[in-house]
């Protein structure tokens, strides 16, 4: 009984040896595949590193927004919406027609998200986002008081 066991177990282990090997070989020969594919599929596109640089702060004269007569200007703050004569603004119901622009001002240290969510509320979907000036950031610290 013995030596069956032991018979029993060496064909066992050959046969995982033999398993292994096959699924090795199976393995190495499909990594060639994808490189062969891409080497047929045209001209050999390589990424190559490019140097990571800090942005250069803009100029002042790139910083503003030009705004045209036909443009819809809305200023948001505290969460509320504002025409250029400080009314409250409903953002779903303005609309305009190419080439006027919808431009959202917002507070500069407004965080991204609340920018976004502010953004998403209007029907149109082509909106310019800027920043306030100091001068209107003040005025509106004044009436909010």
């Amino acid at each position: 009984m013995a030596s069956d066991n032991a018979m029993t177990e060496i064909a066992l282990a050959l046969a995982m040896a033999f398993f292994s090997i096959m699924i090795l070989t199976m393995v190495s020969m499909g990594a060639g595949d994808g490189n062969a594919k891409a080497a047929n599929s045209g001209p050999d596109i390589s990424i190559r590193a490019m140097p990571v640089q800090a942005a250069k702060p803009a100029s002042v004269s790139t910083d503003q927004t030009r705004v045209h007569q036909q443009d819809k200007i809305i200023i948001f703050h505290n969460g509320v919406f504002y025409d250029p004569e400080l009314n409250p603004a409903d953002p779903r119901a303005i609309t305009v027609k190419p080439p006027a622009r919808v431009i959202l001002a917002i507070s500069p240290d407004l965080s991204m998200a609340q920018a976004l969510d502010a953004r998403s509320r209007f029907a149109s979907r082509d909106v310019i986002v800027t920043t306030l000036s100091n001068e209107w950031t003040t005025r509106l610290k004044e009436i909010s008081r």
